[in-house]
């Protein structure tokens, strides 16, 4: 039993822990209360103390504001991602973008339009040698821009699981002999690229020419070689050993070699190497006429409707007016055939379009009478302005320039470089006549300095002067009256800039044009 001492010491102990747990409930009570009644009050000044206590939920309340427009953005962000999901990820949403990509000149089309019988020529001969494990060669001859690189890459293409079913393997070289420095450099650059770990002994590998003749002479190997030589003209020397040596080896029954050779003159064989026909190695030869107008307007077409088939688009017209592709497949056909400088119109004038309702865009925004529930999308397309002829004609005066700069490109090489040996002069002196005598030591030491055409003859170089004059004005010569011709007068009808646009497409003779070229001389007297 317990003592009366005990029992009232186990009361009082209670007793002090009831009171414990009575306070503690009414500070309770009383905190949350004020915190109800401060979250229902308005706002009003703080003591220093309140402002202290107070400095953390005013700080973290403001930042949960802001962080709720943020959530909003994420979720338009994600409907946005949403409604094009399916689509590959290079492919955007666009119309304008979809159609640039596929007018540009490194775009591989889908399949190319056009070019049955050269693509028929071009498989038959590989099916005969690259399939056959047979030697040849092909020149593919045709002007910029008519389809011969593009098309060779898409029969290439098309062979490709053929050729990994031989027995033996089909090692590919692509050169664009533009990038050698010197014709010769090519036997480098052949032994760089093939394989050479089997050749063993037989060549010395300092001898670019006898690892060659190892590696492609020898009918033992398991390996043959298609090399693809572009822009090939490149190659001419004065005693052309290097293409009669590849033409030849091509021709050889031992070979292992497999040569197409690509350029713009349709007579280089003929011209350059004649003794390939005497020594029974000349090669296969194609040619590609340039485009017409109907050719050009079926591969802009179907480029752009292999772009719209990548846009999800509300409007059912197509981005390029009928008229406006006619219109400029019409004004190439008839200047070069060049279907690179087609699709370059058509990609500047959809450019000038998107800059157009991009501007109509913004002044739509921006007036006070716009309806503020309307939201554009980048695939909207019914207030979208078509590309017409007004874009197409703004393209084509700045590319083709005035009749003077049409007339320049289908000058001469020789009479090109008389006007760029013009043009330096005009560097060094505005006078825009000069003596005759003068102009042709400009134009002389313009082709020593680059060794790259042969000068003609004092009495050539007048020919190419009266040769000017005639196509359509371009200089004038004054009266016959000096003694000497080198004294006669003559002066440039044409503006520097239209001789620097017209050959704009030709890296050697806007070397020619740059200042850095060497040998020019200056105007005395």
């Amino acid at each position: 039993m317990l003592s009366i001492e005990d029992s009232r010491r186990t009361t009082r102990r209670t007793s002090r822990l009831r009171a414990l747990n009575t306070s503690a409930n009414i500070a309770a009570d009383k905190g949350q209360a004020a915190l109800l009644t401060k979250r229902a009050a308005p706002a009003s000044p703080l003591s220093p103390r309140d402002d202290k206590e107070n400095v953390r939920p005013r700080t973290v309340e403001p930042t949960a504001a802001k962080a709720q427009p943020a959530s909003k953005v994420q979720k338009r962000s994600l409907k946005a991602t949403t409604a094009v999901k399916g689509k590959p990820a290079d492919v955007p949403a666009s119309p304008y973008y979809s159609a640039k990509k596929a007018l540009s000149r490194s775009t591989v089309p889908g399949r190319m339009v056009g070019r049955t019988k050269e693509h028929e020529c071009i498989t038959h001969f590989w099916t005969k040698h690259v399939h056959a494990a047979c030697p040849g060669a092909l020149y593919i001859s045709g002007q910029p821009g008519t389809g011969k690189t593009a098309l060779l890459a898409q029969v290439q293409r098309e062979m490709a699981s053929a050729d990994a079913a031989l027995s033996y393997s089909v090692h590919k070289v692509f050169i664009n002999c533009m990038s050698l420095r010197d014709p010769k450099d090519i036997y480098t650059r052949l032994a760089d690229e093939l394989p050479s770990d089997d050749v063993g002994d037989e060549a010395d590998q300092s001898d670019a020419i006898g690892m060659l003749r190892a590696l492609l002479l020898n009918e033992n190997r398991k390996m043959l070689a298609v090399v693809i030589l572009d822009e090939v003209d490149h190659l001419l020397t004065r005693d052309q050993d290097v293409l009669y040596r590849l033409f030849e080896w091509a021709a050889q029954p031992t070979s292992r070699l497999v040569l197409i050779g690509i350029a713009n003159a349709l007579d280089l064989t003929e011209r350059f190497l004649p003794r390939l026909r005497v020594k029974n190695c000349e090669p296969q030869l194609l040619n590609f006429n340039p485009y017409r107008v109907t050719d050009i307007v079926a591969i802009l077409e179907e480029r752009l409707r292999e772009a719209a088939s990548h846009v999800k688009s509300a409007s059912a017209q197509p981005l390029i007016q009928r008229a406006a592709i006619e219109l400029c497949a019409r004004k190439v056909a008839s200047a070069t055939g060049d279907l690179r400088k087609a699709m370059d119109v058509c990609k500047q004038a959809v450019e000038f379009a998107e800059q157009e309702g991009g501007v109509k865009a913004r002044r739509a925004e921006s007036s006070p009478l716009a309806p503020l529930t309307v939201q554009q999308t980048p695939n909207t397309t019914a207030a979208r302005p078509a590309v017409n002829i007004t874009h197409v004609l703004k393209v084509l005066s700045g590319v083709f320039g005035s009749a003077s700069v049409q007339t320049m490109r289908g000058l001469g090489i020789q009479q090109k470089l008389v006007l760029c040996a013009f043009f330096r002069m005009l560097e060094t002196d505005r006078r825009r006549d000069v003596c005759i005598g003068q102009l042709h030591d400009a134009y002389f030491a313009l082709c020593q300095a680059h060794k790259s055409v042969k000068p003609v003859t004092r009495s050539e170089f007048h020919d190419l002067i009266g040769m000017l004059e005639s196509a359509g004005g371009l200089v004038s010569l004054g009266k016959q009256g000096a003694r000497e011709d080198r004294a006669r007068r003559i002066q440039l009808n044409v503006q520097p800039d239209e001789i620097r646009m017209a050959f704009r497409e030709q890296p050697l003779l806007l070397r020619m044009l740059d200042k850095g070229a060497t040998g020019v001389v200056r105007i005395v007297g």
